[in-house]
């Protein structure tokens, strides 16, 4: 990836928690040697992708080994405020999952952490260096009842934030989620901290969209999900080969869908560092059989591909070739599909123009981008 930019170089190599710290170090020095190397697009780059904690993380480890190591002072306060910030809302995250999850232990029906809620904690060193906002977790639609009860036991309402004020949904909008998500209604509670005021928790009821054109049975899911001998008593976690589809599809459906697009949610290299640190994570190793097999019997071998070709490219060898190959033979046009967006939303698809490493790390925002006329 010797065409990438030095900012875009440097970003990748401060991503990898496998990274040994002299050759951190050696990349620090070789970006700050760039005559035209750019601290504050760095830090952009580092912020928009959602990875500035992992950054602090690995800059501090190079430092540790190198002394030397040359880094930007305003950019190296900057990440180091960002880490301490969100691991201070992790741990308020994390601790409301146990409490919630906890909970359910207790109920008939079976929901599962999904996301940096369980990520954060399975395939990252600390659970500080996986940035989080709220928390996911999936469960069948047909418990909405129940989960909703829960949740108002435990203090939830289902509304909007304003301003650190819950907001019951209207009417209309609780049709509009009932009809065109894949989720419940958002659960919020405050927390009574200025910095960090309401807690949101998404419960999906499925893995794609309504309309979508692609299905995966939660039912098979959480009928798979168990008890990691490391969890809490009673707390499922999706089995690997399952994680891996779930991140799979939020990539694809992220990538493609112009609602997300609009949002950024394209470019977010934490998405692509959450698979290859999952992947690499599975003790025994992803069982690549058992994923091409559920793939394929659930007609999802092409968004698999699609998600695990880009974090190929972000990540090299993270995934076999092989397993790229045989996910590839189930796209009629498989160049044609990296590079399509918006089929849910326009009468014919977009495609970019750009190739993927170069649109990913741009300076540009979303210029000309279609406008969104999907309802989920």
């Amino acid at each position: 990836m010797s065409h990438l930019g030095p900012e875009a170089a440097l970003l990748l190599a401060l991503t990898s928690q496998q990274a040994a710290p002299q050759d951190l170090a050696a990349s620090l020095h070789a970006a700050a040697g760039e005559p035209s190397f750019d601290w504050a697009y760095f830090l952009d780059q580092t912020i928009r992708h959602r990875v500035g904690p992992l950054v602090f993380w690995n800059i501090r480890r190079a430092k540790e080994a190198d002394s030397s190591t040359p880094m930007d002072s305003s950019v190296w306060s900057a990440l180091k405020a960002l880490h301490f910030y969100h691991s201070q809302i992790n741990q308020i995250l994390l601790d409301e999952l146990d409490r919630v999850l906890a909970a359910t232990a207790e109920v008939e029906f079976r929901i599962v952490p999904r996301k940096g809620g369980h990520l954060a904690r399975t395939a990252y060193r600390t659970p500080g260096l996986r940035m989080m906002s709220d928390l996911d977790l999936l469960a069948e639609r047909d418990q909405a009842e129940e989960i909703t009860a829960l949740m108002s036991r435990l203090g939830y309402q289902q509304g909007k934030n304003d301003r650190g004020r819950i907001v019951p949904l209207s009417r209309q909008e609780r049709l509009f989620w009932e009809i065109y998500g894949s989720d419940l209604p958002q659960f919020k509670i405050a927390t009574g901290k200025a910095y960090y005021p309401v807690i949101t928790i998404d419960v999906s009821t499925s893995l794609t969209l309504p309309r979508g054109g692609y299905s995966v049975p939660t039912k098979d899911l959480l009928e798979r999900a168990s008890a990691p001998r490391e969890a809490p008593s009673g707390v499922l976690h999706l089995d690997p080969e399952d994680t891996l589809i779930d991140l799979c599809m939020n990539l694809h459906k992220n990538s493609t869908v112009l609602r997300f697009i609009h949002l950024g949610k394209h470019r977010r290299l934490l998405k692509y560092v959450d698979v290859a640190e999952h992947i690499r994570s599975v003790p025994e190793g992803i069982n690549w059989t058992v994923f091409a097999e559920r793939v394929d019997s659930y007609g999802v071998a092409a968004p698999a591909y699609f998600g695990l070709w880009h974090a190929d490219r972000l990540f090299p060898s993270v995934v076999p070739g092989v397993v790229l190959e045989e996910l590839a033979a189930a796209c009629a046009e498989p160049a044609i599909f990296l590079a399509e967006y918006g089929r849910m939303d326009l009468e014919q698809p977009a495609v970019w123009q750009q190739p993927f490493l170069e649109r990913f790390f741009s300076r540009e925002r979303n210029p000309q981008l279609p406008a969104s006329r999907s309802l989920v």
